[in-house]
């Protein structure tokens, strides 16, 4: 003589996927600064936050930025030399995704440098200078030279050259400045 009832309650929001990130682009060679459109996707609980780290290494960052709620958002690396980029993100239910490794982003921010010998002559007939150039960045792409009767900056210039190192003969009388101008691999 009970009475009873069946009672049927509906459970269909379970969620134990965490969101999914993208990254565009994934990697990028030598720039003076890069931009990364990330996106993030939870088709359950839906996005709640993300946080990054841009870092030397492929390691598990242990300094991360404030967690951030916008779904899509773009983030800039302009530090030099090679970067990666760590971002984890968080779902409405609390799921967590691993840790989503981009990169390497080569940044080359630094001109190359020029070193001149003999910097300075006395009266000679003819003078050989020596011009090295580096780059620890993107490497030197070319230079040009101008030879002038004066600091001021020039107006024509030789073509540009795309040796390393090289040896300009300045033989024309009176004095004389030697101009140069180099450029990385980045411009």
């Amino acid at each position: 003589v009970g009475n009873s009832r069946d009672y049927i309650v509906p459970i269909s929001n379970i969620d134990r996927t965490a969101p999914t990130i993208s990254a565009t682009p994934k990697n990028k060679s030598w720039a003076q600064e890069t931009q990364i459109q990330i996106s993030f996707t939870d088709t359950q609980s839906g996005f709640k936050q993300y946080k990054y780290a841009i870092t030397d290494s492929e390691d598990m960052p242990t300094n991360w930025s404030n967690y951030i709620t916008n779904s899509t958002d773009t983030i800039t690396i302009n530090t030099e030399t090679k970067k990666y980029l760590h971002i984890i993100a968080e779902d409405n239910a609390g799921n967590v995704s691993e840790d989503s490794i981009t990169g390497p982003y080569y940044i080359d921010r630094t001109a190359p440098s020029i070193t001149v010998t003999p910097q300075n002559s006395d009266w000679v007939q003819e003078v050989q200078v020596q011009v090295i150039f580096t780059d620890a960045g993107s490497g030197v792409k070319q230079y040009k030279y101008a030879i002038t009767d004066s600091k001021d900056t020039p107006t024509n210039w030789s073509e540009y050259i795309t040796k390393t190192t090289d040896t300009i003969t300045i033989n024309a009388e009176s004095i004389k400045y030697l101009h140069v101008i180099a450029e990385d691999n980045v411009g």
